[in-house]
């Protein structure tokens, strides 16, 4: 997974981008089945463009840090959620990327 921001982004986009990767990234070494749930909201809230600036006062918001696992679960879906509503829409091999992370994560979770 590349740290690269495409530069046809703008600064929300990109910031709302790092978010997401970063996310990824954690929820990929945390397990396969948490980074298959995280994915799987970021391509389902891909580029419905939210408007204003919402959804960075709820990645803001955000804190990795509950003593209860579900409302991290949901926390953690929201942000995702609203900073991915955030980004443009996909190229044909942004979109072919998302599905081969998404078969991965498939197999990796029911083999783990």
């Amino acid at each position: 997974m590349s740290d690269e921001v495409p530069a046809r982004t703008t600064a929300d986009e990109r910031f709302a981008s790092e978010f997401v990767l970063k996310l990824l990234k954690k929820r990929l070494f945390s397990s396969p089945a948490a980074f298959e749930l995280t994915l799987g909201k970021h391509v389902a809230s891909l580029g419905r463009g939210k408007a204003g600036t919402t959804w960075q006062r709820e990645v803001a918001d955000y804190s990795d840090d509950y003593a209860d696992d579900d409302q991290y679960e949901s926390e953690t879906d929201d942000a995702v959620g609203s900073a991915s509503q955030a980004l443009s829409s996909l190229s044909q091999e942004e979109r072919k990327l998302l599905r081969q992370l998404s078969d991965f994560a498939a197999i990796f979770r029911a083999t783990s």
